[in-house]
């Protein structure tokens, strides 16, 4: 169970990651593509450790707008 927590640990962080840096790359332009990448990881690490709580959201979410 330890190693499947962790992968997916890693998949949301990366995913998480990757969405906050793009988003600071689309609304600060230049700046935000070179200078983003620092609150983007620390957001990642964040998703990263709370992803149950996360991926429960999304669900109840998902169903809600069934």
């Amino acid at each position: 169970m330890s190693e499947f927590y962790r992968a997916l640990a890693y998949i949301f962080g990366f995913i998480a990651f990757l969405f906050a840096w793009f988003m600071c790359s689309v609304s600060y332009g230049f700046m935000g593509y070179f200078i983003g990448w620092l609150p983007s990881l620390l957001f990642g690490a964040i998703v990263g450790a709370l992803w149950p709580a996360i991926g429960i959201l999304l669900v109840v979410y998902s169903i809600q707008q069934m």
